[in-house]
């Protein structure tokens, strides 16, 4: 095993491109006779040497190891490793993945239109899109996939029955589900559809209010189409500000993400440059139209999933003071990718540029290019970060993603909840209350009842959540640190008194979490109830972020009080 280790390591160390040349059975490079470039002379030597060198390998490899080897399977792995060593972002994509690709960058996918999870053997429903042919089928939360074309789906990975539900537009297949509440196992022909994953899943009103509020998940493809609809649809009712909602938003196309500034923007601002090794690719991106809303009182929503074209919207948005950014730092990513074609129907998702905000900052927080001895990016530290000024002379810094005007951290989650969450107990239960009960409260009026976290106790009753807190680890590493300095004997009794007191007691946890605990079930439990719809609606009651932007809109002196030019955003 180590020697196919190192063998493989080394082939991989070594590659710089597979497809370049064809290589013949004797070992020849087949094509035009080039003359080699001389080392020292010719910048592309060393490129043609490690090519050269990896494909020496891969033609012995094939032609003299011991056993019939698949260059699918040492390629592919070296491509990816080659890759990995540049930045999470730069991806290569095989013929049979490019669906995958698509549907980052348009959200669209032909399928049946369903989240589903696995529960030991058991492949269950968690979501049923809205208007999907999932939920035409009848398929509810909770309910249990058992076959696909008579294939059982009990010894199969999520990802492989994924890839049965989905397939070419119009075509169908025979699904056997069971239905958890009834027991009853149901037939039903399903019809794959092209899914489109709304990127603005909810938009309306702050309750007793003219503030408008859009959750955007996505910058994929038309997604400007969507808020537009959103901004236009509540602006005909009245709207008096609006919340832009981006935590989460992972980014996407570039060009959408300019479209959305445009609508707060005049025409002809800069949002975003371009630059990178290769001129070509260089650009500067503007507005090119009249503004939709440009006056309307404006505040963004951010947190560390908040990343790439996500960061270019609010970033430009802060750097012409036309936006209050509420909430935490943001990922972080001042990176573009492109896509190019590769042989074979495959492509290669590529960074080719660094992108730079109005104000001249980059947002990119990881130096993928000086990595720490470990392997691992760098973080620009803070004595390297430059300051830039806004349009209205506030002083905002690059290096460290997009930091809000108004910082709230990201809400803490106790280690009960984390355990109980990642086991899947609240999803459990959360389902199955949901497909247990023929109705439920409206969310815009009242909640669920708290019994029902004396129902979630009992559930629990003999499951496995074990967990540690911050303050065991803490103590357990002060423990280990006195024993090495041989301070531990005669300190002992007061830490072991210590550890008994911070011992933590299931029930006692429960307790003290309760409305952490029963936050995250009622999310789950809503999903049924009008879709994502439901689950934003009670947030819009309950985030303490969306509370604080209310609270700032609701006083337009304090909303202009954030664009003084004596403000430091850091």
């Amino acid at each position: 095993m180590r020697v196919i280790m190192k063998f493989q390591r080394g082939a991989i160390l070594m590659i710089s491109c597979v497809f370049l040349l064809f290589i013949q059975g004797n070992g020849q490079v087949m094509g035009n006779e080039q003359p080699k470039p001389q080392q020292g002379k010719d910048p592309n030597y060393e490129y043609m040497k490690q090519s050269e060198m990896f494909q020496t390998v891969l033609r012995d490899v094939m032609t003299y190891y011991v056993d019939t080897v698949k260059p699918e399977k040492i390629v592919r792995p070296a491509i990816e490793y080659m890759l990995s060593r540049l930045d999470p972002y730069t991806s290569y994509y095989t013929d049979s993945e490019v669906e995958d690709l698509d549907v980052i960058t348009t959200g669209k996918y032909a399928g049946v239109g369903a989240a589903i999870s696995k529960r030991g053997n058991l492949i269950r429903v968690v979501e049923p899109y809205e208007s999907s042919p999932a939920r035409k089928a009848g398929l509810k939360p909770g309910d249990i996939l058992i076959s696909i074309d008579a294939m059982k789906l009990d010894t199969l990975s999520v990802e492989k029955v994924t890839n049965l539900l989905r397939g070419k537009i119009g075509t169908g297949f025979d699904l056997v589900y069971k239905r958890v509440r009834t027991g009853d196992t149901i037939k039903v022909k399903v019809v794959r559809e092209k899914i489109q994953i709304p990127a603005v899943p909810y938009f309306g009103f702050i309750k007793d209010t003219k503030i408008g509020y859009i959750a955007f998940d996505n910058f994929t493809q038309n997604c400007s189409s969507e808020v537009k609809n959103a901004l236009t649809s509540l602006m005909d009712q009245g709207m008096t500000a609006l919340i832009i909602d981006l935590r989460g938003n992972g980014g996407g196309l570039v060009d959408e993400a300019i479209k959305v500034a445009n609508f707060f923007l005049p025409k002809n601002k800069e949002v975003a440059t371009l630059k990178g090794r290769v001129r070509s690719y260089d650009y500067i991106y503007k507005t090119s139209s009249k503004p939709i809303a440009p006056d309307l009182p404006l505040m963004l929503l951010v947190n560390n999933g908040s990343a790439s074209a996500s960061e270019i919207l609010a970033g430009a948005l802060q750097d012409y003071d036309r936006a209050i950014l509420v909430g935490s730092n943001t990922y972080g990513k001042g990176l573009v990718q492109n896509i190019i074609p590769h042989p074979y129907e495959a492509k290669l998702k590529i960074t080719t540029a660094k992108y730079y905000i109005p104000s001249g900052r980059c947002v990119q927080l990881l130096d993928y290019n000086h990595r720490n001895p470990d392997g691992s990016a760098g973080v620009i530290p803070d004595s390297l970060r430059k300051a830039y000024k806004t349009s209205k002379g506030r002083t905002v810094y690059d290096g460290g993603g997009v930091c809000p005007d108004i910082s709230i951290k990201d809400m803490y989650m106790s280690p009960i909840t984390i355990s109980l969450f990642t086991r899947g107990y609240i999803e459990d239960f959360g389902l199955n209350y949901a497909i247990t009960h023929d109705s439920l409260p409206n969310p815009d009026k009242s909640d669920l009842p708290k019994s029902i976290l004396d129902d979630f106790e009992k559930f629990l009753e003999g499951k496995d959540y074990s967990y540690q807190t911050e303050s065991q680890k803490k103590l357990m590493e002060l423990i280990d640190a006195t024993q090495k300095e041989q301070y531990y004997p005669s300190i002992s009794p007061m830490l072991d008194s210590l550890k008994t007191s911070l011992f933590h007691d299931k029930k006692k946890d429960f307790a003290l979490h309760k409305d952490e605990l029963y936050s995250m079930i009622e999310n789950v439990v809503y999903v049924d109830y009008q879709f994502k719809r439901g689950r934003f609606r009670i947030m819009l009651r309950r985030d303490p972020v969306l509370i604080k932007a209310r609270e700032i809109l609701s006083d337009s002196k304090t909303f202009e009080s954030y664009f003084s030019e004596n403000k430091v955003i850091k």
